[in-house]
This record gives structure tokens, C-alpha cells and sequence, in this order.
């Protein structure tokens, strides 16, 4: 869940995507994985939160991480 959130977020926010496969493990913690999660999160609502009207009128484009 949280590497496709963070592959949303860069997208979202026009950023380079940060991976280049889905199947990657980012923790092994899972107490670490907890706070990854919850600080993506909380970037995720921050951006929504600073959206204005004509941010929802644009296109978002995107690249297949598994077809290119």
C-alpha cells in the first residue's frame, strides 16, 4: 500500500516516480513500515487540502511503471 502511494504522490505532484517495480519490500519493521505510512499519508491529505478549483480541471499524466 505504501509504495503505491508514494507512486501517486509523485505523480500527483508532477515528481519523478521514486520506483521502478511494485514488488519491493521498503520495510522490514513493521513499526517503521507504520510511520512510512502514516507520513505519506499525511502528505497525501496535505496535498488534496492545497488543491484549488482549477487544480481539479487539469489532466494527470503517467508512465506504466510495468509497461512503460
Amino acid at each position: 500500500m505504501l509504495l503505491g502511494d508514494r507512486v501517486w504522490l509523485a505523480r500527483l505532484q508532477g515528481q519523478p516516480v521514486p520506483y521502478q517495480r511494485l514488488d519491493l519490500e521498503l520495510y522490514a519493521d513493521f513499526g517503521e513500515l507504520r510511520a512510512a505510512q502514516t507520513d505519506c499519508d499525511q502528505a497525501l491529505l496535505d496535498w488534496i487540502q492545497g488543491l484549488q478549483t482549477d487544480d481539479l480541471q487539469r489532466r494527470i499524466a503517467f508512465r506504466s511503471l510495468s509497461t512503460g
